[in-house]
This record gives C-alpha cells, structure tokens and sequence, in this order.
C-alpha cells in the first residue's frame, strides 16, 4: 500500500439511500485511516445504525484508483444485497 496517501484514501465514501419494503435505508461505505486503511459500511435508518461492519484494506490494493473501486464495489454489493435479501436482513437485527 505504499502508493497510497491517506489524507486521499479518507476522501473516498459511497452513500445511497434504498426503500426495502417499508424501510427507508440509508447506506454509506468509508473509508477510516486512524491505524491503518480500513472500509467500513454502516445501514442506517432513520439516523439509526442497524447495521456495521469493517474490513481491513487488502494488502494488494496499491493505488488510490483500485481501493476507490473496491470500496465502490463493496458498496454495491450491499446495496444488492439490501434490495434481494432486505427482509431477511430487517428481520435478523
């Protein structure tokens, strides 16, 4: 991960919002740099966290352009998941 700075890696985030049967969600995936590069996807609703996980950076991703679309991607993903599982997902918190 040499080639990446920090002050750019905290830049990166994705946020979406998405209706899950009755359920306004919001969903944002960061980017946090306290003690490493790490990406964290919190669902919120109503303000409320119902949901977070955090993953360290892949030791491969060595630019700034491949953990932008990483995150990207991962986020995408949950938002996917959301939209096929959101039921499922409600009902487990």
């Amino acid at each position: 991960m040499s080639g990446l700075r920090l002050d750019d890696a905290r830049k990166i985030g994705f946020n979406d919002s998405v209706q899950v049967e009755e359920h306004s969600l919001h969903v944002q995936t960061e980017v946090l740099t306290r003690g490493g590069i790490v990406i964290r996807t919190v669902i919120l609703e109503g303000g409320i966290a119902r949901f977070a996980e955090s993953r360290p950076c892949p030791r491969d991703v060595s630019d700034l352009g491949a953990l932008v679309a990483l995150v990207e991607s991962l986020h995408k993903q949950c938002l996917d998941e959301l939209k096929r599982e959101g039921a499922k997902w409600l009902a487990s918190t």
